[in-house]
């Protein structure tokens, strides 16, 4: 394939005898036998460069040769599923967080929070190679013990399960998008059910208030002001 003054070249994946050789026809650019499985792969190919040019027809000089070659063959489906989870949630947060200009400037921090987390936790499990394709529902759990585990690396406490769902929230978008782009069946963060409210705290009852109205406070003069 050759574009814009580069090229992209790739052996077909289709044996060819030297008899079979003698009956291709240079006009067609197709064997004269119709056949053969190297005809079927070229018909495949010839609507594959067809649709690629129909949904990039204006913005076709910003495609390398090997881009387009990629999606002829359909590699470009096998490249996306090899994506990593790592690599895939910057993305997300640079073509879509950041480039969200409505949203605010605490939203892009909590989003930034819970990407450094999550990156994190990827690290001390040595899991920074897992594909988004691979994504399931026992690492994203286990991504939650991580945050709420009061034995976190640098001596870090755990946090409390209404700060985890806040952190958990910002993925679920994130892999709802994976999920439009083919590369994700099913969400998997989807299975936690986050808290967004504090646990209700048990109210003073009259006792309390009596215990209080009759403390002692003489020795503490500073509390009595």
């Amino acid at each position: 394939m050759y574009f814009n003054a580069l090229k992209a070249e790739e052996r077909l994946n289709a044996e060819v005898d030297d008899k079979e050789l003698l009956k291709w026809d240079p006009m067609s650019m197709r064997f004269l036998d119709r056949s053969l499985m190297a005809n079927k792969l070229l018909n495949v190919f010839d609507q594959r460069f067809e649709n690629f040019l129909l949904i990039n027809a204006t913005g076709l000089s910003k495609f390398h040769p090997r881009a387009i070659l990629d999606y002829v063959l359909g590699r470009e489906e096998d490249k996306k599923k090899e994506a990593k989870v790592i690599e895939y949630v910057d993305q997300y947060f640079t073509k879509v967080v950041l480039a969200n200009k409505q949203l605010s400037a605490g939203t892009v921090r909590n989003y930034k929070k819970s990407l450094n987390h999550f990156k994190a936790y990827l690290k001390v499990k040595g899991k920074e190679s897992v594909a988004v394709s691979s994504l399931d529902n026992i690492l994203c759990i286990e991504f939650k013990q991580y945050l709420q585990n009061n034995s976190r690396e640098g001596g870090i406490g755990g946090m409390t399960e209404v700060s985890a769902s806040s952190i958990l929230k910002n993925f679920t978008p994130i892999f709802n998008r994976a999920m439009d782009e083919g590369l994700l069946e099913k969400n998997p963060f989807k299975v936690l059910k986050p808290k967004h409210k504090s646990p209700r705290r048990d109210r003073l009852t009259i006792g309390h208030v009596k215990e209080l109205h009759d403390l002692d406070l003489t020795r503490f003069p500073a509390q009595r002001a």
